[in-house]
C-alpha cells in the first residue's frame, strides 16, 4: 500500500543515542514515520578552499580526508579548482541576467540538458500541513508560468513502478522517509526541473538561475547545507550538499548514478540521511566531478554555496550547536539559557574566539550561530533565492503539522489572488502605452 510506512527503532548508522540527539535534537522520534524535509557567502567559498588546501591530497568524499588514493584520479586539490571554476562561471552568467528574465530563458532548446520549468513537491497525500501552506503558495505565486508536479506516496509508487521495476521490491521495503528521498531523484530524472521540499520557501523567481545554468553548462545545481549545521553538527571541515533543493536536466547521469549507489547497496542500515538522502548525494557528486572534467557535452554537476537555498539554521537544533561552542572548561546549565544569551558574557559578544584551541571555521560557525539566533535573517545574502526552514518532521515531534489544508485549497488561494490583479496589471500596461 502506498499510503503505508514503515517503522524503525533506530538510525542504525550510530552507536549511541548521544549522537542521534546532537544531531536531531533532544526531542528526535526513534520510531519514524515519514520525512517532509520531505553576507557570509564570500566568506564560504574563499575561506573554505583556503582551508581544505592546508591539508594533503588523501581526500575521499565517502571518509574525509584520510583514505583517499591519489591512484583512483583527480586529486582533492583539482577537485576543488574544477568546483571552483564551474561556480565562478555560473556567477558570471547569473550576474548578466536580468533579474526577471523572459519564461524559458534565452538560451537555445537544442542543448541535451536544457532543465525544464517544473516544480516537482512531495508530500504523503494532498492534504498537507497548513503550517506550510505559505511556503507552497511562494513558489506558485513567483512562478505563475510553470508547470508544477506534486507526488504523493501512491503517485511516487506508480512512478517508480513504471521507471525503476527492477528496484520497486526494495523500495517498498524502505521507511517513508527514504522513500520520499528516493521520489525526488526519480522525478528529476524522468522530468527534470527543480525539486523543494514543502519546508522551503521561494524568496525569488528561480528562472535567473536556470538561464544561468544554460549559459555556463550546468545541467544540475546542487545547494550546500549551512555551514554553520555541517561544521557544529556534522563536525566537517568541506560543505555538504541538501537534498532539500535540487535543480536539474531530465536524463542527466548523475541521477542514474546517485540512484543506483543507493539501490547497489544490500543494507546501508537506518539512517536516512546516510542511505538515501543528502550525504549519499553528497558524496556522488564529488565522485562525478573526479570522473567528468568538463560540461560541455554532457552538463555539469554544480554545488551552489548555502546562501542560496539554505540560509536559515535550524533553530529547534541550535541547543546542540550552543553546545559546540562553548569553551571546554564552561560547565553545562542544562537549558543553556540560549547562549547566555548567545554568550553575551563570553567569547562570541566580543569576537573573540570561543575556542583558541579550534581551527579558525568552528570560531567562524559559532559567530555565525550568534548572529542568527539573534536575528534570523542574518545570513540570507543578495543571491538567496529560496529559504529552508528545516522543520525535520521524520526526526522530531511537533503539533503544528496536525492541522492540514489540501493542495487544491492552496492553489485556488493563488489563483483567486492572480485574478485579482489581473485588472490592475492591465491598468497600469495601459498607462505606460500612453
Amino acid at each position: 500500500d502506498g499510503l503505508s510506512y514503515d517503522s524503525y527503532n533506530s538510525f542504525g548508522s550510530y552507536e549511541k543515542d548521544a549522537e542521534h540527539r546532537r544531531r536531531f535534537g533532544d526531542g528526535f522520534r526513534r520510531n519514524t514515520r515519514f520525512h517532509e524535509d520531505s553576507g557570509l557567502g564570500d566568506w564560504y567559498t574563499s575561506s573554505l578552499e583556503t582551508r581544505l588546501s592546508d591539508l594533503d591530497d588523501r581526500w575521499s568524499p565517502w571518509t574525509g580526508w584520510d583514505g583517499w588514493s591519489l591512484s583512483r584520479g583527480r586529486g582533492r586539490s583539482e577537485l576543488l579548482r574544477l568546483a571552483a571554476n564551474r561556480s565562478r562561471a555560473f556567477e558570471e552568467a547569473l550576474s548578466s541576467i536580468p533579474s526577471s528574465p523572459p519564461f524559458g530563458g534565452s538560451e537555445p532548446s537544442w542543448k541535451p540538458f536544457r532543465i525544464p520549468r517544473i516544480l516537482h513537491q512531495t508530500w504523503k497525500t494532498d492534504q498537507v500541513p497548513a503550517k506550510f501552506a505559505h511556503h507552497l503558495q511562494s513558489w506558485r505565486r513567483l512562478h505563475p508560468d510553470w508547470h508544477f508536479e506534486f507526488w504523493d506516496d501512491h503517485s511516487s509508487r506508480e512512478l517508480m513502478a513504471e521507471k525503476y521495476p527492477k528496484h520497486l521490491r526494495h523500495y517498498d521495503r524502505m521507511s517513508g522517509i527514504k522513500r520520499a528521498d528516493i521520489a525526488r531523484l526519480v522525478a528529476l530524472s524522468v522530468y527534470g526541473g527543480v525539486y523543494a521540499d514543502i519546508d522551503v520557501e521561494a524568496t525569488r523567481s528561480l528562472e535567473p538561475l536556470l538561464v544561468a545554468a544554460e549559459a555556463s553548462d550546468a545541467a544540475v545545481l546542487l545547494g550546500e547545507e549551512n555551514f554553520v549545521h555541517s561544521v557544529l553538527l556534522e563536525h566537517k571541515s568541506e560543505p555538504l550538499v541538501s537534498n532539500a533543493v535540487m535543480i536539474g536536466a531530465a536524463g542527466h547521469a548523475f541521477w542514474e548514478e546517485v540512484l543506483q549507489e543507493i539501490f547497489s547497496k544490500s543494507w546501508c542500515g537506518e539512517d536516512p540521511v546516510q542511505c538515501t538522502g543528502p550525504r549519499i548525494v553528497d558524496q556522488v557528486s564529488w565522485e562525478h566531478l573526479r570522473r567528468n572534467s568538463g560540461c560541455r557535452k554532457k552538463g555539469c554537476v554544480l554545488r551552489l554555496p548555502y546562501d542560496y537555498f539554505s540560509p536559515n539554521i535550524a533553530l529547534w537544533n541550535a541547543a546542540n550547536m550552543v553546545k559546540e561552542c562553548r569553551p571546554r572548561e564552561r560547565p553545562s546549565r542544562g537549558s543553556l539559557n540560549w547562549l547566555d544569551p548567545h554568550l553575551q558574557k563570553g567569547s562570541l559578544k566580543e569576537n573573540k574566539p570561543p575556542h583558541p584551541e579550534k581551527p579558525s571555521m568552528v570560531n567562524d560557525a559559532c559567530r555565525s550561530l550568534s548572529r542568527a539566533l539573534e536575528w534570523p535573517t542574518a545570513l540570507h545574502s543578495n543571491r538567496t533565492y529560496a529559504v529552508h526552514h528545516w522543520q525535520c518532521s521524520w526526526c522530531r515531534e511537533d503539533d503544528a503539522l496536525r492541522k492540514s489544508i489540501s493542495l487544491a485549497e492552496i492553489v485556488s488561494i493563488v489563483m483567486n489572488e492572480s485574478q485579482a490583479e489581473a485588472p490592475l496589471l492591465a491598468e497600469n500596461a495601459a498607462s505606460k502605452k500612453k
